[in-house]
């Protein structure tokens, strides 16, 4: 099933639907969505980033069909390390990231914060050193493209504080619904800052990234008329794994959308 979006926002999913490569997912998906989030990876012998001659192939395949691209740089880094040399190992490898990606020209960069400490002193901290990560990637990309995103923590104690710096959001919706969020609460609250939203259900064991079809269905509806509101630039990618729940995804949509 094909369901490219018609509406305001841009309808995308993730480099990992069927088993292999980045390449192969993007020739895949090119004429089922309208955008492919590049998750990125570097943990030990393992890694996801392309060469440049990968990066010139995504480059022309988005030329030659309307594809448009998000970057997941790499989750395991610590840019808010007490430590100055992992801060700036995390900073570092950012930078080097966006500048091999910068020619497939992202709508948006999305960025994790590691969990914050849970004391006052070591949570200002925590938070200088992030300021100070995130001021060196901002020289490299637009700031108003690095999309902060919320992860298993509580978000309002990143979200003000980056808007602050001129930076845009990143909503996963997943552990806003572990934590029992209101979700189009948290919509109408935050939405005019949001660039990337990842959507994904939660299973009956409370496990999240599985399709839509696991998502209530007045909810779905309700979440997709408040992406149409959205009047600048949207992407909302189906944070999911796998062709089963790609598919499940879309027809999800259709039905929510009918």
């Amino acid at each position: 099933m094909t369901l490219k979006s018609n509406s305001t926002w841009r309808l995308g999913t993730t480099s990992y639907i069927i088993p292999d490569h980045i390449l192969p997912n993007l020739y895949y998906l090119q004429d089922k969505v309208d955008d492919v989030e590049l998750i990125l990876f570097e943990s030990g012998e393992q890694s996801s980033i392309p060469d440049a001659s990968q990066v010139r192939l995504m480059h022309s395949l988005a030329a030659d069909t309307g594809l448009t691209y998000t970057v997941h740089l790499p989750l395991d880094l610590s840019p808010g390390a007490p430590e100055e040399s992992l801060r700036r190992k995390c900073a570092e490898t950012w930078k080097r990231i966006a500048g091999l990606m910068q020619p497939v020209d992202p709508l948006g960069w999305v960025v994790h914060l590691n969990d914050p400490p849970g004391d006052e002193n070591s949570l200002r901290a925590w938070q200088e050193q992030c300021r100070k990560s995130l001021e060196e990637l901002s020289r490299e990309i637009d700031p108003g493209l690095l999309c902060i995103e919320n992860l298993d923590y509580d978000h309002e104690l990143i979200w003000p504080w980056v808007l602050d710096m001129g930076f845009s959001l990143c909503m996963d919706l997943g552990p806003l619904q572990v934590r029992g969020e209101d979700l189009p609460a948290c919509l109408d609250r935050w939405l005019d800052h949001v660039r990337i939203i990842h959507l994904h259900a939660l299973d009956s064991e409370g496990r999240d990234h599985v399709g839509l079809q696991h998502m209530d269905r007045d909810l779905l509806t309700r979440l997709l008329t408040t992406f149409d509101s959205k009047t600048s630039p949207l992407v909302v990618t189906l944070e999911i794994f796998s062709r089963k729940h790609f598919q499940g995804s879309l027809e999800a949509i259709k039905e929510a959308g009918q």
